[in-house]
């Protein structure tokens, strides 16, 4: 094979400066006030979320009925999407109910009004249901530290059931 040449790593004028990790070349250091990324992003230019946010602001004049009122884009676009849900548009039903959720309106559980008075009869169910369910789960509690198995095989509480 050929031989390699000798090349020096350091520039002649400055022999004494050694190039390594984290020792670039003279030539190949960033001058003073030069930026390590001249093509970046410009100053002034907006990312998405910015633009959305300032043109949702904007207003417009929207017609209810007689009358023209000057509302934000958002206000606009909340009420359009929510007469139309109440025209049976699915999607914008849908598309409601997840404005809601976003919002936190379905996070508040309904506390029941009135108490129901529950029947002897009904108490007397319920109590053989849990007496023979409980035993049932007992039951299998003792089983499963016997045999060390970890599978749960009923579900007494469940809300979405």
């Amino acid at each position: 094979m050929g031989k390699r040449k000798n090349r020096s790593r350091g520039t002649r004028d400055s022999a004494s400066y050694e190039v390594g990790y984290q020792k670039p070349p003279k030539h190949a250091q960033f001058k003073p006030g030069q930026s390590g990324n001249p093509k970046g992003r410009p100053k002034g230019h907006r990312n998405f979320k910015t633009i959305l946010k300032d043109v949702l602001a904007e207003k417009i004049h929207v017609r209810e009925g007689d009358r023209t009122r000057r509302v934000s884009k958002q206000e606009a676009l909340i009420r359009m999407t929510l007469t139309n849900a109440l025209m049976n548009d699915n999607k914008a039903f849908a598309s409601v109910l997840q404005l809601l959720r976003l919002a936190g309106f379905m996070d508040d559980v309904a506390e029941p009004t009135e108490t129901e008075n529950v029947g002897q009869d009904d108490a007397l169910i319920v109590e053989e249901f849990l007496r023979r369910h409980g035993a049932l789960a007992m039951q299998n509690s003792q089983q499963e530290d016997d045999s060390g198995s970890s599978q749960a095989t009923v579900h007494l509480e469940s809300e979405n059931e």
